[in-house]
């Protein structure tokens, strides 16, 4: 039996909207106090079987990334499922530097071995 994965994707309602049309599971981090908790409980949902996680990757806008806690971050990246991606926003990124760009360079060159992506 193979295990179908969901994706989701939280930031600001403004720019996680076109990820609604595409069929990904949304979440508007404008609408939460604590967008840490948030993403850990988003990270903690699981199948209909409670063991299997539902989400195999939680993207989240490069704004709404910076504000989660170091813990949160710590303990997610421990595990294999699901991956936090930071991802940029439209907002990120205006003087040429985004936070999500560079982090996504520096996870592909340490998988490679050689940076693609710069």
């Amino acid at each position: 039996m193979s295990t179908e994965y969901k994706l989701a994707v939280v930031g600001s309602e403004s720019s996680i909207m076109v990820y609604k049309a595409l069929g990904v599971d949304t979440y508007g981090a404008d609408e939460t106090p604590d967008p840490s908790g948030l993403v850990y409980s988003l990270a903690n949902k699981t199948t209909d079987d409670g063991a299997t996680p539902l989400y195999a990757i939680v993207f989240v806008e490069e704004a709404t990334y910076k504000l989660l806690s170091d813990d949160v971050i710590a303990r997610l990246a421990k595990r294999a499922l699901p991956a936090l991606i930071p991802v940029p926003s439209l907002q990120s990124g205006a003087d040429g530097k985004s936070f999500a760009a560079e982090r996504q360079a520096k996870l592909v060159e340490r998988a490679i071995g050689s940076n693609i992506l710069g």
